[in-house]
């Protein structure tokens, strides 16, 4: 592997599928994934923390079935290591001594809300996946001490967000690579603001999933201040995203709103569905028909709202795109 460099990247033309790539050290570049293989990872939805590579090896989730696997130098097919039904896999790391890897695993087998952990499997597949932290609602960023003797995650629990309230929590390692982490927990907090994307210019305003709820609250609550607006997957009912969107966020609104239903006025108040009466000007929605952080329902309901206005509108539901536009034809 001297004198190369691998990457991830994106391939519209190819249904948005991600692919590991390699320059070789004559300046050629080769496809290490598969056709059939999409690099991509479902953990809290936004994914991140798709692929591993190590000595030649690489690891990583598959979009389709969400499995890991893992592609040794010279196979053509990857063969898969994780695939406990109904998980999905990411952030892994090699624990090269005890050959296993250690990574975030999701668990959507069962009914309710998914149940995070972190857990150990074999490198090569063998065995059952062992569980090294769990209890509480979500993990994320698993880390080796460079002697492995240790090892490191972060982990919170609703209603807060990781940057509002977050535990590093390190454990201590047998030879087995069972943790001793009764005594370990390492508490860090953080307090911020997160300020959601958006454009204004010459009276026009557009933005994405908060940005796109700035944007129809600008429509609504600009008192006809900008005259079009378009909204990519943005939220229009606070109500309804509390009770419908995905386990990472489900709790966020408590912390940028208020307590569901305790303040029930407030989510009413700030939602643009319940004002759509002061809405005077064009407004385009685009949305992916397979978004799990901001539901389709969010926009069939604003579209629906400003039919009934009977103003100009432009609704479009984009076929096999989540929270982001993929594909080609939809960029």
């Amino acid at each position: 592997m001297a004198k190369t460099c691998i990457w991830c990247e994106r391939r519209p033309k190819e249904n948005g599928r991600y692919v590991v790539v390699r320059r070789r050290a004559d300046g050629m570049t080769e496809d290490l994934t598969p056709p059939s293989f999409n690099a991509r990872t479902r953990v809290h939805e936004y994914g991140g923390g798709a692929v591993l590579i190590r000595d030649g090896v690489v690891y990583f989730s598959n979009f389709d079935d969400q499995k890991l696997y893992r592609l040794q130098a010279g196979e053509a097919v990857p063969q898969p290591i994780g695939q406990s039904p109904g998980c999905r896999y990411a952030d892994a790391v090699l624990d090269a001594a005890r050959q296993r890897i250690v990574c975030v695993r999701e668990d959507h087998s069962g009914p309710g809300e998914a149940v995070n952990t972190i857990v150990a499997l074999r490198a090569d597949g063998s065995g059952p996946e062992a569980v090294l932290a769990s209890a509480n609602d979500l993990y994320s960023n698993p880390r080796l001490s460079p002697d492995g003797q240790q090892l490191g995650w972060l982990t919170w629990n609703h209603p807060h967000m990781p940057w509002v309230s977050t535990e590093l929590w390190v454990a201590k390692l047998d030879a087995a690579g069972s943790g001793d982490c009764s005594a370990a927990p390492r508490r860090g907090f953080g307090h911020g603001i997160t300020v959601p994307a958006r454009m204004v210019t010459r009276r026009r305003v557009t933005g994405a999933s908060a940005g796109g709820y700035t944007t129809l609250c600008g429509l609504v609550f600009g008192q006809g201040f900008f005259k079009i607006g378009a909204s990519y997957y943005g939220v229009g009912d606070l109500e309804t995203l509390v009770r419908d969107t995905h386990k990472f966020e489900s709790r966020y609104l408590d912390w940028l709103v208020g307590k569901y239903p305790e303040e029930k006025a407030t989510y009413i108040e700030r939602s643009p569905i319940h004002f759509t009466d002061r809405l005077t000007v064009p407004v385009i929605l685009l949305q992916g028909e397979e978004d799990k952080i901001v539901p389709p329902n969010q926009a069939e309901l604003f579209a629906d709202a400003v039919r009934r206005k009977g103003l100009p509108l432009g609704f479009l539901l984009f076929e096999k795109e989540q929270h982001g536009f993929r594909r080609a034809e939809n960029i």
